[in-house]
């Protein structure tokens, strides 16, 4: 069943209050189809709401299970108007009321996790942005949907809730959109085979207390924090950011994890390099 409608925005002053009404009337439901009436009603609303130019179609009724799922349905939609969409409050308010069922918890975050700030992502000033779980779902996948592996893992979870990992990395905007950066946590703390975090490290002499891959991850952010004045992380791959960490009691067993990962996708290589020579040397 589809229930289509073209991307929309809440375009005035009025229409933002009666979303913030919303999330105000229905701040804790049983269950949150309870709000999707009343979401629907304010988008269908003309003095709210109005169609995006350009913007693509949206299922109403489509459900998705997974972040990953919701962002790859929604994105086409947005980009087809334009990217600067993607940043805009009223599309991303929009966006809540449309799967109201789907992107809001039982319980209600806090009014300001739902309206973006007007000011771009990337431009260096400290928002609540990091906070908006739609936004900031779109900008990764945006960013990182020819990596599959990587989409599917960080953006696993159901469409309404953050990863942690994603979280942390949303504290640093500027560094959430660089390859390197992400692709280093990543080869660090994932284990590419459940899309999860690898597990704790065991104790041992000379580490009695290691930490969890999430804490493990804190402290990855941290320190590349530390070290972004000295760094150009845009033109150095994963595997150099990932060697440039100190091998602390907490990131040096997950650099061994990064290692092993490294070593096989350069087998992988080798072996699809290799097969191309012989089908070259064939063809000849």
């Amino acid at each position: 069943m589809t229930n289509y409608v073209q991307l929309g925005s809440i375009n005035s002053h009025a229409g933002r209050e009666a979303f913030l009404k919303l999330r105000s009337d229905y701040e804790v439901v049983n269950d949150p189809m309870e709000r999707l009436e009343a979401a629907r009603a304010i988008i269908a609303n003309p003095a709210f709401s109005s169609p995006v130019p350009g913007g693509g179609m949206i299922d109403l009724d489509a459900r998705f299970s997974t972040a990953y799922e919701y962002t790859k349905a929604i994105l086409p939609a947005i980009e087809q108007a334009g990217a600067a969409w993607l940043s805009d409050p009223g599309v991303v308010m929009w966006l809540y009321l449309a799967h109201a069922d789907q992107l809001m918890s039982k319980e209600a975050r806090v009014a300001t996790s739902y309206v973006l700030d007007s000011a771009d992502m990337d431009n260096g000033h400290k928002r609540r942005n990091n906070r908006n779980t739609v936004f900031v779902h779109l900008i990764f996948f945006k960013h990182y949907q020819d990596n599959e592996l990587l989409c599917r893992t960080i953006l696993g979870t159901p469409p309404n809730v953050m990863n942690n990992a994603i979280e942390r990395f949303a504290q640093s905007p500027k560094n959430m959109l660089i390859p390197a950066w992400v692709g280093g946590a990543f080869a660090m703390f994932f284990n590419p085979e459940t899309m999860k975090y690898h597990k704790k490290p065991r104790k041992s002499k000379d580490c009695p207390a290691p930490k969890s891959a999430f804490w493990a991850l804190r402290e990855f952010t941290v320190v590349l924090g530390q070290y972004d004045k000295n760094y150009h992380y845009p033109g150095m791959s994963d595997e150099e950011v990932v060697n440039l960490l100190p091998d602390t009691k907490g990131l040096a067993p997950f650099k061994k994890h990064a290692a092993a990962w490294f070593a096989r996708m350069k087998a992988q290589k080798d072996e699809m390099d290799a097969g191309h020579g012989d089908l070259v040397k064939a063809k000849a």
